[in-house]
């Protein structure tokens, strides 16, 4: 796997980890390694002493990966909108803050704001767009922040090699901040080798 091309600083300085996934588990076989490795990812951020940046639902991935970093003694902040705060009630706790925005895109550009580093758990056409986002943004140079696919049970290895891969290829983007990782644990070695 290649060294995000950013610079040293930028890595070092690495405190607020941004994590989109579903507002939902998805469904069995594969809905128990989701659940588990949200949870394992959450309390990853909180033992590691990063923070976490999310979009605030209570429920599914969402609800797991944040339930698990406030568990582990983490700082939660949540994002979202009139509309997502009614399908997806906030986490109340002492350690969670909420921002409540206008629309999608302003709670999009909070995320692209105060994230340094994105990750991506199995999820719907929302989080592929937050996907998009981080993607567009790194290429047309308004961020420097590295993405990580976190491929669970292969859930984004087709859309890895025919969307990534393929565009890269044809020579429309460049894959260099984007990673395909296989467990949360392989994002902060990678994490930990930048800083090196």
């Amino acid at each position: 796997m290649k060294k995000t091309k950013i610079k040293e600083a930028e890595i070092k300085k690495i405190k607020n980890i941004c994590v989109f996934c579903g507002a939902k588990s998805g469904k069995e076989p594969n809905k128990k390694y989701y659940e588990k490795t949200a949870e394992e990812l959450g309390k990853l951020i909180a033992t590691k002493g990063y923070n976490l940046i999310y979009g605030a639902g209570n429920t599914g991935l969402m609800g797991k990966v944040s339930k698990s970093c406030l568990d582990n003694g983490g700082f939660v902040e949540g994002s979202t909108t009139p509309t997502i705060a009614e399908l997806e009630k906030p986490v109340s706790h002492k350690n969670h803050k909420i921002i409540v925005h206008k629309n999608l895109q302003v709670r999009k550009d909070r995320f692209l704001k105060v994230a340094d580093v994105f990750l991506a758990l199995p999820g719907g056409f929302g989080t592929y767009d937050e996907i998009f986002e981080v993607i567009v943004s790194n290429q047309i140079g308004q961020i420097k922040k590295p993405i990580f696919l976190i491929d669970i049970k292969g859930y984004y290895k087709d859309f890895y090699k025919y969307v990534i891969q393929k565009t890269v290829k044809e020579g429309f983007a460049k894959e260099e901040i984007i990673h395909i990782v296989k467990n949360p644990k392989e994002v902060f070695e990678i994490l930990e080798n930048m800083k090196k």
